[in-house]
């Protein structure tokens, strides 16, 4: 009797497992034939746009965008002319000399190229007038091929001394130790301290007078 019960609650299991299996079969097979018949091909509400349409859009945004700040470094290319320019005599006297700070007219050459822009918008004082009237000299002098006879270190006097009267004292930081001529004048600017402008200018004429006793006439 103990064994008939026990076989039918082996027969009642297995049914139920089986049971239980088809069930999950039918499951199974029913979820894969609704995913067959999905569309195949996406909605089109919205148009695709090619790539390269999308590339020509973003390099016509991208161009627009860097045109203003091409011409914003356009403009601040030309602002630093000034900048280039009084640096390119410092540099092209070094290959010039070689190291050396020899040439006589280098200096002069320099001021020479100094006296066109530097007194626009100062007050015009009879100090200044003199003083603007020996820069010009000088400037004439260097075209004339006469610093010949101004020894470079009153040549470096010269310089320092129109750096003062004109930009006040040294604010620079030196140049490198292997261009001795821009150096030279840097040490020449440098050493002058906290000079007044009135007396660099007052220095500055003194020296062209004794120099060039007729210098005020047009005589060398």
């Amino acid at each position: 009797m103990a064994g008939d019960w026990q076989q039918l609650w082996q027969s009642v299991f297995i049914g139920l497992v089986l049971s239980f299996l088809i069930a999950k079969l039918i499951s199974f097979v029913t979820a894969l034939k609704d995913d067959t018949h999905l569309p195949l091909s996406r909605p089109t509400t919205a148009t695709a746009v090619p790539p390269t349409t999308l590339h020509r859009r973003h390099h016509r945004k991208y161009s627009s965008q860097s045109e203003p700040e091409s011409e914003m470094r356009a403009i601040d290319s030309v602002g630093d002319l000034s900048e280039v320019a009084s640096r390119v005599s410092d540099d092209f006297s070094v290959l010039a000399e070689k190291g050396s700070v020899a040439g006589g007219d280098l200096v002069l050459d320099d001021l020479a190229t100094m006296t066109d822009d530097d007194w626009e918008g100062v007050e015009s004082t009879e100090l200044d007038n003199a003083f603007s009237a020996a820069t010009a000299f000088v400037a004439a002098s260097s075209a004339d091929k006469l610093p010949n006879k101004v020894p470079n270190e009153v040549q470096l006097q010269l310089y320092g001394l129109y750096k003062i009267a004109i930009e006040g004292p040294c604010s620079v930081p030196a140049p490198p130790a292997f261009k001795r001529t821009a150096r030279a004048k840097w040490n020449a600017w440098q050493k002058l301290g906290a000079m007044p402008p009135e007396d660099a200018m007052q220095k500055y004429i003194d020296i062209v007078s004794e120099i060039f006793p007729s210098w005020a006439s047009g005589g060398a």
